[in-house]
């Protein structure tokens, strides 16, 4: 099987929607490109756990039960499955 790699830094710039980074049974990382301010995804809920980490800019997060943390670059929010 040949390793694929994927430029993190510069996909969001290209995409236009969601992509799939990495598919395997147990793990299917996807990127969502936002380049507009205020942009709201509708992620659906997973059974797994799951973790938010911003390549660029920031993003916030609003979480049931409440908290709304401000991701950057180098922070992630890793959220127990089936909570969010």
């Amino acid at each position: 099987m040949a390793m694929e790699t994927a430029d993190v830094g510069g996909l969001p710039h290209e995409l236009t929607s969601r992509k799939i980074i990495m598919g395997t049974r147990n793990s299917h990382p996807g990127m969502p490109s936002h380049p507009h301010r205020g942009v709201h995804d509708g992620v659906p809920r997973r059974p797994g756990g799951q973790a938010f980490p911003p390549i660029e800019g920031e993003c916030a997060k609003g979480f049931e039960g409440g908290g709304r943390p401000l991701l950057g670059p180098g922070s992630a929010a890793p959220i127990e499955g089936g909570t969010f």
